[in-house]
């Protein structure tokens, strides 16, 4: 009767560790708001991951940031960032998937639809509560395991 409580024990044990190591991160679907947005093409240039992943950029940075005028006291414009942690992170991604384009290591397809799923998931959880995510999301150093925290988002 002890073996079998402790074989329990064991395997409730082992089972609650796995669960924790696949954490899933469950937020809104807000992509239906960018149909609405008008962006000037001109500001967005030449991007050699294609120009649906300039276009996602620009409206990523126009809902991310915003600047904040000068004063007197402190005349230079400051650009203020929220969620940084979330920002920096698919501006890290897309530097990454820019320079592994042009070292020919991914194909520019492959690396602008995996950039694009990021940005649709960074869009949509900016209205949420993403605190949890950030935590997670600022131990994250390199690319490859930003990108699994996103691959980890599911969006409803």
């Amino acid at each position: 009767m002890r073996r079998i409580i402790a074989v329990a024990l064991f395997l409730g044990a082992f089972v609650g560790l796995y669960a924790q190591n696949q954490t899933e991160f469950m937020f809104l679907n807000n992509l239906k708001d960018t149909a609405r947005v008008k962006i000037d093409y001109s500001n967005l240039g030449v991007n050699p991951l294609g120009p649906e992943v300039a276009r996602k950029m620009y409206l990523l940075q126009n809902t991310y940031t915003y600047v904040e005028r000068g004063t007197l006291t402190a005349p230079g414009d400051k650009t203020i960032v929220k969620k940084p942690d979330i920002y920096y992170s698919v501006k890290k991604l897309y530097n990454y998937y820019k320079k592994s384009v042009k070292k020919g290591t991914i194909k520019d397809t492959d690396a602008s639809k995996q950039l694009i799923q990021v940005i649709n998931k960074s869009y949509s959880m900016f209205y949420e509560d993403t605190q949890k995510f950030e935590d997670y999301l600022r131990t994250m150093k390199k690319p490859e395991d930003i990108q699994k925290a996103f691959d980890m988002v599911s969006l409803y």
